[in-house]
This record gives structure tokens, C-alpha cells and sequence, in this order.
């Protein structure tokens, strides 16, 4: 806190630079001169597949990739392993252990603000009932199951059952060089 016209206190913080060098995510389809003859068709088939398995690519990258080559560095990478020992509860489940790992972040002075989860365990905290048969939602997760203590829950195939990444997502940029493309030619001989 500073009086009127007081000397204002000077901060420090260290600031890591890191190089990274643009990656490209590729695929190719190859198809037959009769499926080309139909181009109005297969070429909004082919659009839609490519794009969806580029995606596909790119978020288990985001995810899991070791940085290594042709890798994007993935926030595993970065994460932390879960060592806050100070959070007690009986009987944990899903979401209690998220909210622990929610726990953990905010200790740091960081906000977390998404937590993936594998598919798996997303099923089983939605399906989570007491011994009467209704389902339990505990008071820190929303209706839908899609928030615990404020923080988005994102459900991936890129996670492994009984795992989870939880993050302040602000701190981990990637910015998307070009645009996606697509180009269209013949391979060789294939235009016979």
C-alpha cells in the first residue's frame, strides 16, 4: 500500500524466453479418378475429413506431444505432479480430486481455469449415485458436471483413465501460424 505522492515499490519478476519454431500438421488422401469425376461431392467429404483428423492430431499434441522433432511441446510437459497434502476428505471420488488439483494451482498464486479428464472418468462422475439410486452432484460442481470451483471440465480420449490435467490455461499460448488448407494435384503418374 502507498500514501499520497508516496514512493511506489518496485516488483521483480524474471521473465524465460523460449524459441519455438512453427510445426505443421499434415495429412493426404488419395482417391480414384471416378471419385474425382464427382468433385462437387467428394471434395467437401474429403475437406471435412482431413480437417477433422488434423484437429484430431493437434489436440492430442496439445495435450500430450513431447516437443521432441516435429512434436508441439504438450501441457504433460509442463505439468506438475500432485503433491498439496493438506487437502483431507473421506471416500474420494472424480471430483474431489479435481478439486484437490484445483487446490493445488490456486496455492501456487496461479488460476486454474480448465481440468481434463479422460471420457472414462467423465462418464463415472456423471453417472455417480448414492445407495438410494439418485445421482450425487457434490456442491462445488455445477448441474451439468461441466464445472467444478469455477473451472471449465474438458473431457478427452487424449487422457488416460484416472489422470488429470488441471491448468491456467493462460499461461500456455499457441497461436496458429497459417490458417488450414488444403491443395489439391495429381501424384505422378495418376492422372492416366
Amino acid at each position: 500500500m502507498t500514501s499520497e505522492g508516496g514512493l511506489k515499490p518496485l516488483i521483480d519478476f524474471q521473465i524465460e524466453t523460449e524459441v519455438s519454431r512453427a510445426k505443421k500438421v499434415t495429412d493426404k488422401i488419395k482417391i480414384s479418378t471416378e471419385m474425382f469425376d464427382d468433385i462437387d461431392f467428394i471434395a467437401g467429404e474429403i475437406e471435412n475429413e482431413l480437417k477433422y483428423q488434423v484437429d484430431m492430431k493437434v489436440d492430442a499434441q496439445l495435450l500430450a506431444g513431447d516437443g521432441i522433432g516435429n512434436n508441439l511441446t504438450g501441457i504433460q510437459t509442463y505439468a506438475g505432479g500432485y503433491v498439496l497434502t493438506t487437502i483431507k476428505t473421506t471416500t474420494p471420488n472424480d471430483a474431489d480430486a479435481i478439486r484437490a488439483a484445483i487446490a493445488q494451482i490456486r496455492t501456487l498464486n496461479f488460476r486454474a481455469n480448465y481440468a481434463f479428464i479422460s471420457t472414462e472418468d467423465a462418464a463415472n462422475m456423471d453417472l455417480t449415485k448414492n445407495i438410494q439410486g439418485s445421482y450425487i452432484i457434490p456442491p462445488f460442481q455445477s448441474s451439468t458436471g461441466l464445472s467444478i470451483s469455477g473451472v471449465s471440465v474438458v473431457e478427452s480420449n487424449n487422457i488416460d483413465p484416472d489422470e488429470l490435467i488441471v491448468a491456467d490455461m493462460t499461461k500456455y499460448v499457441v497461436r496458429n501460424y497459417k490458417a488450414f488448407a488444403i491443395s489439391y494435384g495429381w501424384v505422378a503418374d495418376d492422372s492416366n
